[in-house]
């Protein structure tokens, strides 16, 4: 008897949003305007260490796994591809959605800020 290939997709959300998408970082009002170095998604990077994360939304799992390797965080749980994100408070990082940006082939781009909690080791 063979064995059966399984795979799974992970199913994504648009988030429903009509707030455009700025550089202006949300914890110290700077326009962020670095690039975060070896990303996919898209980004941007504040000299006070927060970063934006963009893409599609059938991308999500890149903007996390994108902000998984920048913070260093070695594991996370089964259900980390969820919007909501609920499980980073525990791993001392802050996140906020930032909004809706430019266009690109698989739709429109939208962009998550993050940063590590302060005082948090």
């Amino acid at each position: 008897m063979a064995n059966k290939v399984t795979i799974r997709a992970i199913a994504y959300r648009t988030p429903e949003t009509t707030v455009r998408f700025e550089r202006i970082c949300p914890w110290c009002g700077a326009t962020a305007m670095a690039e975060v170095p070896s990303v996919i998604s898209f980004s941007c990077a504040c000299a006070c260490g927060a970063i934006a994360l963009g893409a599609p939304a059938c991308d999500f799992d890149e903007v996390v796994d994108a902000m998984l390797n920048h913070f260093r965080i070695a594991e996370a749980p089964a259900d980390r591809y969820q919007l909501a994100l609920p499980w980073l408070a525990g791993a001392g990082i802050e996140h906020q959605f930032a909004g809706v940006g430019e266009r690109c082939p698989l739709g429109d781009v939208y962009w998550y800020w993050f940063r590590a909690r302060l005082g948090y080791s």
